[in-house]
């Protein structure tokens, strides 16, 4: 039977979706961080749950180095909705094209972001973009290895530790499958999420119907955030100015198991890993301001797939565009790649206290804004 500390469990979901008596059920914490509760009256105690548990069965690590590219897919129809390079859309492309189902995370129509499946080319705008809350992946993992025993293509994108209990929960490898995750400073309470569309709701009379966390609105260089209330209101807000954002970027509302990451490594499972490139925001190769991602290529399928991508050829030119690049510029400027944000536990605990209570602009105020200073500390410069 499944046991594991509460500030171990990543609630990937791998154990829900391993279990063959359907015993386990995920249920949310006050923070609504999703944990695994077993009826004991149902298990059999035949250790699926912990076999396809990460932080119980780690997977063997990759130890060879990865192909690292600073790179664009210049679709003009994926690039302009993706927050960096549209190198997922790329993929799913791909698999769609090849008759086979891409899963990612996606808002429902209740704005609860849970993983879901795409086998249209019109659906991959759904699964594009940057989320900062956790997903729920649901039965999503058995749907993927249904498809993959059947000889279907699948992309199956997630963070880290997502990626790693899906491996484990599919316990072989596949000719057809291509998983892809990113560089993960951690998730984001799906509470504090709800206290902010609640916030939204309070201050604009209109539901959020949908949430982008970073749209190119004015370029790669300058990240907005985009908010859409029924029927009529239309926000757009600089993301380093948007609350919610701040909040993430100070490390609040973290998972407790984000706190400690056992998946921030240098050498991930999944077969791409993409990240942000500020680092190379001023390199020539960004001359445009549409969008950048930095690709690690981890395994031969990646490598593989990649190659194949850069073959492709329309109207006369390839639009995947890609240079080698030095993945140790990105690690000096993106903390996500080397460090676990950690917060006062009691600070945390006092800011959810005065979301019960506050409307959300004003009991997170306190928490986002630096502490003004004197006017002789400014004007001496400390």
């Amino acid at each position: 039977m499944l046991e594991l500390a509460r500030e171990e469990c990543n609630g990937c979901g791998a154990c829900y979706n391993a279990c063959p008596m359907n015993c386990i059920t995920m249920v949310p914490d006050e923070r609504g961080f999703l944990y695994p509760n077993i009826d004991t009256a149902v298990c059999i105690s035949c250790g699926a749950c912990e076999a396809a548990c990460p932080p119980l069965t780690p997977l063997m690590t990759l130890t060879s180095e990865s192909t690292v590219y600073l790179t664009c897919y210049d679709h003009e129809g994926f690039l302009e909705p993706a927050a960096g390079g549209a190198i997922f859309a790329m993929l799913a492309r791909y698999v769609i094209e090849k008759g086979g189902t891409v899963f990612g995370a996606s808002f429902s129509p209740d704005m609860e972001l849970r993983h879901r499946s795409a086998t249209e080319l019109n659906d991959i705008f759904k699964l594009q973009g940057v989320k900062l809350s956790q997903s729920d992946t649901k039965h999503t993992m058995r749907e993927a290895r249904d498809l993959l025993n059947d000889g279907k293509w699948v992309l199956y994108a997630g963070t880290p530790c997502q990626i790693e209990g899906f491996l484990a929960f599919l316990g072989r490898e596949y000719e057809t499958l291509i998983t892809i995750d990113f560089v993960c400073s951690g998730v984001s309470s799906p509470r504090l999420l709800e206290y902010y569309l609640e916030g939204l709701y309070k201050d604009y009379g209109e539901p959020v119907v949908s949430l982008r966390v970073r749209e190119k609105y004015k370029g790669y260089k300058e990240p907005y955030v985009k908010i859409f209330c029924k029927p009529s209101v239309k926000i757009f807000e600089l993301a380093q100015r948007n609350s919610y954002v701040q909040l993430y970027e100070k490390g609040y509302g973290y998972r407790p198991s984000c706190r400690s990451c056992q998946f921030r490594k240098p050498h991930h499972l999944s077969d791409v890993t993409i990240s942000d490139a500020w680092s190379a925001v001023d390199d020539s190769f960004a001359a445009d301001n549409r969008g950048l991602t930095i690709v690690q290529l981890n395994t031969e399928q990646g490598d593989a797939v990649w190659k194949t991508c850069l073959d492709i050829v329309e109207d006369n030119r390839r639009l995947l565009r890609a240079v080698p690049y030095d993945l140790e510029k990105e690690k000096a400027v993106n903390a996500g790649f080397t460090s676990d944000k950690q917060v006062d536990e009691d600070t945390e605990e006092a800011l959810f206290n005065d979301l019960k209570t506050k409307r959300f602009r004003k009991a997170v105020k306190a928490y986002i804004e630096e502490p003004k200073k004197s006017f002789w500390s400014r004007l001496l410069g400390r």
